[in-house]
């Protein structure tokens, strides 16, 4: 089973709803508050990738 990586704030109500909804169905989160831990360009860049062309 792969591991599903969420980005999110710890205290957003939606992202611990999504978490958990994801955990309830066996699903294995790795979550990562942008906070903490933010996102660089070369993220940023690969997450925009699939979307250029697309608006």
């Amino acid at each position: 089973m792969s591991v599903i990586r969420q980005y999110g704030l710890k205290r957003c109500s939606t992202c611990v709803k999504a978490r958990k909804w994801l955990q309830e169905r066996g699903e294995q989160v790795e979550f990562t508050d942008y906070r903490d831990e933010p996102a660089d360009s070369a993220l940023l860049k690969t997450w925009a990738a699939p979307q250029a062309g697309h608006n």
